[in-house]
């Protein structure tokens, strides 16, 4: 496997804007290609350059610059990284340690794809696609039986309709949810969502309250956010 070559739009180090691991150093390699277009009616997904063309690496190549960058985590997103396998052979050489400098390793999923090959020791963050991302009926909410303590479950909300089908949603599946550990984060949509209303919508959420987290993505806040402005 150490020959399966897969195509990488960016590889750098920032922090980690998300939850659980948000604000730790990480390398963060990102996958060309994506299945879904969320958001339209907002300019589009906040990764312009998801489906653009970078460069190929087999997984010892990627190992090596992930080594070289130095970072205690990293993060695989893209796009969609788990679209036709492409980041399995590099997301289980990592859970193996094949690098000296890694003791974290998280891999960001939009929800639509099976998450069964991603190894144990990964850390699965899986978009939940809310009615604003026109994206609503793609999610594999079977995928919440395969994930545990380590995972997390993130709703990005645009308006009180997204938080009310995220109540849905973890009412749902709260026994799996509660039993395995599962996280639960919401975060509100760049320039749509006013995070003061989402935070008076948790608050008031006799579910929600007890079980899920609001995050503010640590890079969007630092850095700006590339989604248009409404």
């Amino acid at each position: 496997m150490s020959d399966c070559k897969f195509n990488i739009v960016e590889l750098y180090t920032c922090v980690s804007g998300e939850e659980p691991t948000s604000g730790l150093p990480t390398s963060i390699v990102r996958f060309s290609g994506c299945n879904l277009n969320c958001w339209p009616q907002f300019g589009g997904c906040d990764t312009p350059n998801r489906c653009s063309k970078g460069d190929d690496f087999t997984v010892d190549e990627m190992l090596e610059k992930i080594e070289n960058l130095g970072m205690p985590h990293v993060l695989v997103t893209g796009g969609e990284p788990l679209l036709h396998g492409h980041a399995l052979p590099l997301l289980r050489a990592l859970s193996l340690r094949r690098t000296s400098c890694v003791s974290e390793v998280s891999v960001e999923t939009n929800g639509s794809i099976d998450v069964t090959g991603v190894p144990g020791n990964v850390r699965v963050v899986m978009d939940v696609k809310c009615p604003s991302s026109c994206e609503l009926d793609v999610t594999l909410l079977d995928n919440i039986c395969l994930m545990g303590t380590r995972d997390v479950l993130k709703f990005v909300i645009g308006d009180l309709a997204d938080f009310e089908y995220t109540q849905d949603v973890v009412g749902a599946y709260l026994s799996r949810i509660r039993v395995s550990g599962i996280g639960v984060v919401v975060s509100p949509l760049w320039g749509v969502c006013d995070p003061k209303d989402l935070i008076a919508w948790l608050n008031e959420s006799h579910l929600l309250r007890s079980i899920a987290r609001m995050q503010l993505q640590i890079h969007k806040v630092v850095y700006g956010g590339m989604m248009k402005l409404v």
